[in-house]
């Protein structure tokens, strides 16, 4: 198979596994906040403390293949409107359809003047944030556009190192000596390069059209890599014991401290993986898949509003399931629900485009 196919589907691949952690991360205490209800005592904690961070590398992922797909283009003005009216209406239909859910659920009526300022809040799903965020990419395409032809492996390494002391270093050595959280001063604040739609579209870009990658080079990627994660863990028991308590909020204080690192390191791997095998049935179904994930995303989360979701979730715990067993099930059930209801939808004139075919 040639290369240029290859990298179809790595990016094809890499979307089924960023969707099985994006998934996993919406698990709550029966999976992503499992170590949370355990004691930091046991191994268990710390095995499940680490995929909670390891996690996280999937959305940036996700808009690392955007920067791939979108950057590589100069839209004209017809085709760039096209796409952004195609995209406000996918939020808007997907808004309405978890809006009515709740509505049915809770016994409500419905009220425009309700929907209409929880659309503009982004308030309907708590997975709903990366469709408004990649609403804002399409709008900053033309800017990321100029930027990404400019972009050499200094500014490149620059940009990475920049990231690491401003969202990982400064804010985990300020708490330590601190014991709180510190805003940075207004003056300094680093949005610009931290933010999700300006850093990591450009990674995805450079990655895939200018980094070379060398073989020796992934294994001290990956020490690095652990090594951050492991501090992560540490700085959220860290976290633990200057609060005392692990609850939602204060348990995910570090999760995101090095992700850039954790997902450049993912993507590299996968990449140099798909671009040096050869692809067997196997691999090729899998990545198949892979048209199928927006649909999944967006799908994912409504299935726990079904009561078939409740009936699993009682069966699983009534039947005294360990705790790996109940992450498996739990996202086993919301993978291949939202797979059948998108592939469904895929089949249908005109619906399909709102699950990105």
């Amino acid at each position: 198979m040639n290369k240029s196919k290859n990298k179809i589907l790595y990016l094809e691949f890499i979307r089924i596994i960023s969707i099985l952690f994006v998934i996993y991360n919406h698990t709550g205490i029966y999976g992503f906040f499992m170590f949370s209800v355990r004691k930091p005592s046991t191994i268990m904690f710390w095995i499940y403390l680490f995929f909670s961070i390891l996690c996280k590398f999937a959305v940036p992922v996700f808009f690392m293949i955007s920067g791939i797909l979108l950057l590589r283009k100069d839209y004209n003005m017809k085709q760039y409107i096209t796409k952004i009216i195609r995209f406000l209406i996918i939020i808007f239909v997907f808004s309405l359809i978890y809006h009515l859910f709740d509505l049915h659920n809770n016994n409500l009526d419905f009220h425009l003047r309700v929907f209409l300022k929880k659309l503009i809040t982004c308030n309907f799903s708590s997975h709903f944030w990366y469709l408004y965020m990649y609403l804002f990419l399409l709008l900053s395409h033309p800017f990321l556009r100029i930027i990404s032809k400019e972009l050499n492996s200094n500014l490149f390494n620059y940009l990475i190192v920049l990231v690491i002391i401003l969202n990982g270093f400064v804010p985990t050595l300020t708490y330590a000596l601190f014991k709180q959280q510190l805003s940075y001063c207004y003056l300094l604040t680093p949005l610009w390069c931290t933010n999700i739609i300006f850093l990591y579209p450009l990674l995805g870009y450079y990655i895939e059209n200018k980094l070379d990658i060398k073989k020796k080079n992934l294994l001290y990627l990956w020490i690095v890599n652990i090594s951050c994660i492991v501090f992560s863990m540490f700085m959220t028991y860290f976290g633990y014991r200057v609060t005392g308590i692990l609850n939602e909020g204060s348990s995910q204080m570090f999760h995101n401290s090095f992700v850039c690192v954790n997902a450049v390191t993912i993507f590299i791997t996968l990449k140099y993986f798909f671009e040096h095998i050869k692809i067997n049935k196997i691999l090729l179904f899998i990545s198949n898949l892979g048209k199928y994930v927006f649909g999944i995303y967006i799908l994912h989360l409504l299935m726990k509003r079904f009561p078939s979701y409740e009936i699993i979730l009682d069966y699983v715990l009534d039947n005294n399931f360990n705790g790996i067993l109940i992450t498996l099930t739990i996202c086993l059930y919301m993978f291949i629900y939202s797979f059948v209801i998108t592939y469904v939808l895929s089949k249908i004139p005109i619906i399909k485009k709102l699950v990105g075919f």
